[in-house]
């Protein structure tokens, strides 16, 4: 898997750290991103689908835990 090297505010990273203690950086950071992607999905598909929010919901943890299985 290809990595890219990424700058993050100091504090908010300690902040990151002391809510996930034991926690690598580098999987709280992919853990945000899978957040963020899975709640964009949730979005998108109501709005495109005109979704339930329980079906919308259903379909973003799908796409959270696809891209768990790729990670």
């Amino acid at each position: 898997m290809a990595t890219t090297k990424i700058e993050i505010d100091s504090e908010l990273l300690d902040d990151l750290r002391s809510r996930h203690p034991g926690k690598p950086d580098q999987t709280l950071i992919e853990d945000l991103a899978r957040v963020e992607l899975g709640v964009a999905a949730l979005h998108d598909a109501q709005t495109r689908n005109a979704m339930s929010e329980e079906d919308a919901m259903a379909l973003a943890l799908e796409a959270v835990h696809d891209t768990r299985r790729t990670a």
